[in-house]
C-alpha cells in the first residue's frame, strides 16, 4: 500500500521502519548525527522548507515531512507493521 507523505512524494508503507515526530527529537544529538549522516550520504529527503513535522525512516532514505506524525499514521490506517506491533491498536 502506498502513503502519501508531503509534497509529491509517495512511498511504499511496507519500506517505513518508524515515523517520529520531528520537534520531539530535535534536541536528541544522537538524532541530530543520525540526521546530519543522511544528508552528507545523499539518503536523506527533504519534502519541506520550513516547519518539518516529521522524520520517516525507510529501509533506503530518510524523509523529512511537513506532514505530523499523527497525520501520517490516520493515512496509514493503522495498518504499518513496526516488527513489535507496539504501534498497533
Amino acid at each position: 500500500m502506498l502513503l502519501h507523505i508531503g509534497e509529491e512524494a509517495v512511498i511504499q508503507q511496507k519500506d517505513i521502519i518508524a515515523i517520529l515526530d520531528y520537534h520531539a527529537l530535535e534536541s536528541s544529538e544522537l538524532m541530530n548525527a543520525f540526521l546530519r549522516q543522511h544528508k552528507e550520504k545523499k539518503s536523506m529527503v527533504n519534502l519541506c522548507d520550513t516547519n518539518p513535522k516529521s522524520v520517516i525512516i525507510t529501509k533506503k532514505q530518510v524523509y523529512i515531512s511537513p506532514l505530523s506524525s499523527i497525520t501520517l499514521k490516520k493515512r496509514a490506517g493503522e495498518r504499518i507493521d513496526f516488527a513489535h506491533s507496539w504501534y498497533l491498536k
